[in-house]
């Protein structure tokens, strides 16, 4: 009888001091520290570190909002960095300029050169030059000194006059202006 009259007066206690422990203190602090806000969440691409495995979704600004699962295809822009860069929720990882090139020139591939893109290859930050893995398992290596749009019209010139079997290609370099190399 005597038991049941004590807990009911120590109980209040107890339950002020959990209150304090999670709201105020830092412990409470280290629970309920947010996450960086992240405006729009709507999933442009993926990114993959190669080293580590990880890939994150990002937006249209080219912040990483969550995790995403390892991928292939052309369904969704999937950047694979194999440079050393780390990453972390909320992170900036692209220029919007940079993401509009990848975009248009993943568009342009399949509406006006039937090609569909695996994968877009970062080897170094700064980016300079661009790999582009297509769907035929060869790839296009873009120089990102020069304007994307030129590069884009001399690889669908070389593929309409030059090339004659795509199927055999492992790559074609646009890398230096007025020059085609392919094998």
């Amino acid at each position: 009888m005597y038991r049941y009259k004590i807990s009911w007066i120590i109980s209040p206690f107890i339950l002020a001091g959990l209150v304090y422990v999670l709201f105020f203190s830092s412990i409470g602090e280290s629970l309920f520290k947010k996450k960086p806000e992240i405006r729009d969440e709507q999933e442009i691409g993926i990114i993959c570190k190669d080293n580590t495995g990880s890939c994150f979704y990002f937006n249209k600004d080219g912040i990483i909002f969550k995790d995403a699962p390892q991928t292939s295809g052309s369904l969704i822009l999937l950047i694979k960095d194999y440079s050393q860069k780390d990453y972390k929720l909320g992170d900036k990882v692209l220029d919007k300029s940079f993401l509009d090139i990848l975009l248009q020139a993943k568009d342009e591939l399949f509406s006006k050169m039937g090609l569909m893109v695996a994968s877009f290859d970062i080897e170094l930050f700064p980016i300079e030059v661009l790999r582009v893995v297509t769907n035929e398992s060869w790839y296009i290596l873009f120089s990102l000194k020069r304007d994307i749009k030129s590069q884009l019209l001399a690889l669908k010139v070389a593929l309409d006059e030059k090339i004659e079997n795509r199927m055999s290609l492992r790559y074609i370099d646009l890398r230096i202006e007025n020059r085609i190399y392919y094998k």
